[in-house]
């Protein structure tokens, strides 16, 4: 998903050839230019390399998004946690569109590492990282407390789980598992009572 952050003509190139990527670029490196040569060198398994050009992208331009997100994954993928969260919060302060990108990057991050536990813990990070910096959305939201439903984690993930309701295209499948957390954590009465709130609050929509 990294190509979708540089220009399409380049992604092609860098796709067709990297090395002729690299290549013409040895002379001109503004921080795009230097991004792209880092996705270059990761696409020829120089990972260094890659590291390098992207440290000097941030260097060049400390609000370098792509750059930001870039060692964030790179870091983690080296199971160096605390420096892939410092370059992920910033890129995500730095980013407008946070929300869509924390979800596509946690898509990534899953298929990468086979949905293994540390992609989970670091997307449950993201996410609520994203609610720190006032960056989340119902579809985060959603995400989130479908995670925390995964770990057991039900409490929290019913609060999550409420706030996406607003979203009539996430409401449908949000019900589902609040009602499955309120038969797991309530009984009688209070049972009852949580479900006839959800469902004046599905009425309400």
């Amino acid at each position: 998903s990294m190509l979708q952050l540089i220009k399409p003509e380049w992604a092609d190139q860098l796709q067709k050839d990297p090395e002729s990527f690299i290549e013409s670029r040895r002379h001109s490196q503004n921080p795009d230019e230097l991004f792209g040569m880092a996705l270059a060198w990761d696409a020829l398994g120089n990972s260094g390399m890659a590291e390098r050009m992207l440290k000097e992208a941030l260097r060049q331009n400390l609000a370098h998004r792509p750059a930001a997100y870039a060692l964030g994954l790179k870091f983690f993928q080296q199971n160096k946690d605390q420096e892939a969260k410092t370059y992920l919060r910033r890129a995500l302060r730095l980013d407008e569109a946070a929300s869509h990108s924390a979800l596509q990057l946690i898509r990534d991050l899953r298929v990468a590492l086979h949905h293994s536990p540390r992609a989970n813990e670091m997307s449950v990070w993201m996410l609520r990282e994203l609610k720190t910096l006032n960056r989340s959305s119902t579809a985060t939201a959603f995400h989130l407390g479908k995670l925390l439903f995964e770990r057991s984690s039900y409490e929290e993930a019913a609060h999550y789980l409420m706030e996406s309701l607003e979203d009539p295209s996430l409401a449908g499948e949000a019900t589902e598992y609040l009602s499955y957390i309120y038969e797991h954590l309530y009984q009688g009465p209070e049972l009852s009572r949580r479900n006839l709130e959800l469902a004046t609050k599905i009425s309400d929509r």
